[in-house]
């Protein structure tokens, strides 16, 4: 790789090399500024076309080549902001489609993208022109926050005997994503769409007894344990008569699908309680 070499016309009199040290200077820069932008095609038509780019995922280097959109389809009545984004893990483009609208407004970023331009299209436009664009790119993607949910509740569940049991959760912790509900189908935490790799945790608090042995399982779609078999399954037997006792069951990070749900099941093979703050938490990784 060639040393750079800074354009100084004040030092490179001859107007060859000051031409030289521009024409090197300006590919060097493409590489970072030239980096995924968004341009229209040569002959402007309904497509967006975007440079190649680089980024860093999963601790390697993914090198994207030059990408040209399919054809977008103009809006009928009224006019319509799209965006381009790009995957953080493959560099990939995604069209989000914004809504018809007299005065329309850009999309929402989907989660796990990065932004690369929008642009609003005029109804029957038929092509899409630089004049149209609006460049997003981020020289730093946003520092990845932290996205999740634990739900709980303050009152004590009455566990029947010899009954699987899903416990009801009644508050929040926090919920960053609308992962869980407090009205309906309150015992289960739900993967949002867009969301492939999440944690799942659960605890609960029994009452004492000496008597009897108590199990918790973290439950995926209401009839299998999460990865198939029984290894996140929590078991406490006979429990000291003088203490309550603490148990939890974590996952570890799996791969799942929007609208994927767990729920936390409690047994027992003698009538029993579960005491006061049990959680069901999930923290999505991707």
């Amino acid at each position: 790789m060639p040393n750079y070499i800074l354009p100084n016309w004040g030092a490179q009199t001859d107007s060859s090399a000051y031409k030289n040290s521009l024409d090197a200077a300006a590919a060097k820069h493409d590489k970072i500024a030239g980096q995924f932008y968004a341009h229209e095609a040569d002959t402007p038509d309904m497509t967006v076309v975007i440079d190649a780019g680089r980024l860093l995922y999963a601790g390697g280097l993914v090198i994207q080549p030059q990408q040209i959109t399919t054809a977008i389809t103009a809006p009928v009545t009224n006019p319509r902001i799209d965006r381009v984004v790009i995957s953080q893990s493959t560099g990939a483009y995604l069209i989000v489609a914004g809504v018809e609208a007299v005065s329309p407004v850009a999309p929402s970023i989907p989660s796990g993208y990065l932004p690369c331009v929008q642009f609003e299209l005029a109804a029957a436009a038929v092509s899409i022109t630089n004049s149209v664009m609006v460049d997003e790119r981020l020289l730093i993607p946003e520092e990845k926050q932290f996205r999740g949910c634990v739900a709980t509740r303050s009152t004590t569940t009455t566990v029947p005997a010899n009954t699987w049991t899903a416990v009801l959760f009644t508050a929040e912790m926090y919920d960053t994503d609308s992962i869980h509900d407090l009205v309906i189908n309150t015992g289960r935490v739900t993967v949002p769409a867009g969301v492939t790799k999440v944690r799942v945790t659960a605890s609960a608090t029994w009452n004492s007894s000496s008597v009897g042995n108590r199990v918790m399982s973290i439950l995926k779609g209401g009839s299998t344990a999460y990865d198939g078999f029984a290894g996140n399954t929590q078991s406490i037997n006979n429990v000291n008569p003088a203490q309550t006792t603490y148990a939890n069951a974590v996952t570890p990070v799996i791969t799942v699908s929007g609208g994927d749900y767990f729920e936390l099941y409690v047994y027992s093979n003698v009538a029993t309680t579960l005491s006061t703050r049990p959680t069901l938490s999930m923290e999505i990784v991707e």
